[in-house]
């Protein structure tokens, strides 16, 4: 079940499956990861392409519950508030929105994969 869920387009991951036998029946839940950014027509195709293709290949399945979910994010970018342009040796500033500069540093699931600094153009903005 899990390779035919996969071979779905727009199927970034499957997870937690779960199957029970009644009878001749088999009952299947299982979720299902695509992409953050998909509307909901197209992730319900998917939904209903996947229930089809196991039902086709496995004659026994009754049932098919699918949880259709957004995946992980692959990548996460953190801003940290700096006073120098001095890359990671930089002090960092106690004051987010005054801050001269901020680096950004990009994590991926294996952990940091590159950073750059860039100057904060409203750090001299008086607020009211």
């Amino acid at each position: 079940m899990k390779k035919i869920a996969t071979e779905v387009n727009g199927v970034r991951g499957v997870h937690e499956i779960k199957v029970k036998r009644s009878g001749p029946f088999i009952f299947a839940e299982m979720h299902v990861e695509v992409d953050r950014t998909m509307r909901m027509d197209e992730a319900d195709v998917i939904s209903r392409t996947i229930e089809e293709r196991i039902r086709d290949s496995i004659d026994e399945v009754d049932s098919v519950m699918l949880h259709v979910e957004p995946s992980e994010k692959d990548l996460y970018r953190i801003a940290i508030p700096v006073e120098q342009d001095e890359g990671l040796d930089s002090g960092i500033s106690q004051h987010f929105g005054k801050s001269p500069y901020f680096i950004l540093i990009d994590l991926h699931k294996d952990g940091p994969q590159s950073w750059f600094v860039i100057e904060n153009s409203g750090a001299g903005i008086e607020r009211k």
